[in-house]
């Protein structure tokens, strides 16, 4: 499961070529940042809610299961739902969001897109994560895949063991 040689070779890497760009953002630009920042959080939060509603736990409560399903630190999903700015969920964030929710890759893509796009078979991380989405791996098979893969750690420090 998970992935494999032969998924890498789906993979088409694009190189994106050095460009002169201005240091500045327009206001429109950074509304429209500031908007999918402010809709990520809402989808999270929503996450988080709907995870409250379901297992009848209280907010704490739910943050601490989702940290073991998922992987991410109470504080992270914290700064997450609040989304506020420079504490806002990152790619790696939403791979394990994904992952350890075992959301399909149409439910990925929809917080996917508010970060940078949806998963992509041009970007090995993307690949990873829809490989595993597909496969429906575990999150802690997804994390050593990845890492294994990428050279890139994106598991908690002190994580239990393989379950």
């Amino acid at each position: 499961m998970g992935f494999t040689d032969n998924d890498l070779k789906n993979v088409k890497y694009k190189e994106y070529p050095m460009e002169i760009c201005s240091m500045r953002l327009s206001a429109a630009d950074a509304s429209r940042f500031s908007d999918k920042e402010k809709q990520l959080a809402k989808k999270i939060s929503t996450i988080k809610l709907k995870y409250e509603m379901e297992h009848g736990v209280s907010s704490n409560k739910a943050y601490e299961d989702l940290c073991d399903l998922c992987q991410i630190s109470v504080t992270a999903f914290k700064y997450a739902v609040a989304g506020k700015k420079g504490n806002t969920a990152n790619r790696h964030f939403l791979y394990k969001l994904a992952v350890g929710m075992k959301m399909t890759i149409e439910e990925a893509d929809v917080l996917f897109e508010l970060e940078k796009g949806p998963l992509s078979d041009e970007c090995l991380e993307d690949m990873i994560c829809y490989c595993a989405l597909r496969d429906h791996d575990s999150i802690y098979e997804f994390i050593d895949e990845f890492e294994e893969k990428t050279n890139y750690k994106i598991g908690m420090r002190d994580r239990s063991p393989k379950k």
